[in-house]
């Protein structure tokens, strides 16, 4: 693993091309005393150019990616939670560079969200969890880097994180949510999609302890969409098999290390299964799952040292066709990269 400095306490990060030259680059926010996000352009070898610093609200958390102004550029978009919450937008140059933020007031507490475009008008929208409500809400995208006053739907306290995908096999986007319960009750939620910007109620259903990061994937083959969690409290990550029409079967739990806080899928091994990369707050090494392609995976393999993390992304850094790990180093300043050997 390669250490490339960010700034204190990076929180998460994103990957996407900033500047257009077939690359992977990386963004990070950090939440240090003012709150700055810091971007690495990648040179397509595994290595990375040093940080560039941008301003941003105060305790920045969440990053979205995506051309909210139609100029054919990434901009970005940052939940801001901290005091005068806000979310921040930088609006991409397409050399890597971008603007001071535009800083768009936020109601309540934003945490982490999604880009999609949910109404179907060729624009992209965004949708946004609040970590002190029971809330998400919509901001239907103009295509002119402005969006629409939010549309706020019910969706189960303390929203944390969310994932998007077709979870009743109708055509049309639909959001799941983890929800903390400061009761001790933990539950995720889901709320159906109705293809113009609108969503149903929202059901909850059993997720394990405390539900944070999730993702998406048909883990076992059967064309519907499954969930895969990290539970800080219980150590371990939940797998949730769809059943197709909006609802799931009760958890499956494979331990991870102590306090796990980030999560990504990837081929990781190169069988064409789909694997889960975990990173823990508390714990020294990245674990990996490998899938088996029926819904089970392996108890989990350690890999590398001196590693722990709040977040973790896949993603081709050095153009070998293996997908490598970054993640952000959690309580320090850097984010690490980790090349895939296999």
């Amino acid at each position: 693993m390669v250490r490339y400095e960010v700034d204190l306490l990076p929180q998460a990060i994103a990957v996407g091309d900033f500047n257009n030259d077939n690359h992977i680059d990386i963004v990070a926010s950090n939440q240090d005393y003012l709150g700055t996000i810091s971007v690495l352009l990648g040179y397509g070898n595994g290595s990375f150019a040093r940080k560039t610093t941008y301003q941003t609200g105060a305790q920045p958390q969440g990053i979205l990616i995506g051309d909210f102004n139609g100029d054919n550029q990434s901009d970005l978009i940052v939940a801001n939670y901290g005091v005068n919450e806000s979310l921040s937008i930088f609006f991409g140059h397409g050399d890597g560079t971008f603007t001071n933020q535009t800083i768009m007031p936020s109601p309540r507490t934003p945490i982490f969200g999604a880009v999609y475009d949910f109404n179907h008008d060729g624009c992209l929208d965004f949708i946004m969890t609040f970590l002190t409500d029971r809330m998400v809400s919509i901001y239907l995208g103009h295509g002119n880097g402005s969006f629409s006053i939010p549309m706020t739907f019910s969706a189960g306290y303390s929203s944390y994180y969310m994932t998007l995908g077709d979870f009743n096999n109708d055509n049309q986007i639909d959001i799941v949510v983890s929800n903390i319960e400061y009761s001790g009750v933990s539950s995720m939620s889901i709320l159906l999609g109705y293809g113009n910007g609108s969503f149903s109620a929202y059901q909850t259903f059993a997720s394990g302890i405390s539900p944070d990061a999730i993702v998406t994937s048909d883990f076992n083959g059967d064309n519907n969409l499954d969930l895969a969690v990290v539970c800080p409290s219980s150590n371990s990550t939940k797998i949730l098999f769809g059943y197709g029409n909006g609802s799931f079967a009760n958890p499956i739990s494979y331990a991870t290390g102590f306090r796990p806080f980030g999560l990504c899928l990837g081929d990781f091994n190169s069988d064409n299964q789909t694997d889960i990369a975990v990173v823990s707050l508390f714990s020294d090494g990245i674990s990996i799952h490998l899938g088996f392609g029926n819904g089970s995976f392996t108890t989990q393999i350690k890999v590398g040292s001196n590693i722990t993390g709040s977040d973790i992304r896949a993603a081709d850094f050095n153009g070998d066709g293996r997908l490598d790990l970054v993640n952000a180093n959690w309580g320090g300043t850097s984010v690490g990269v980790f090349l895939n050997n296999c």
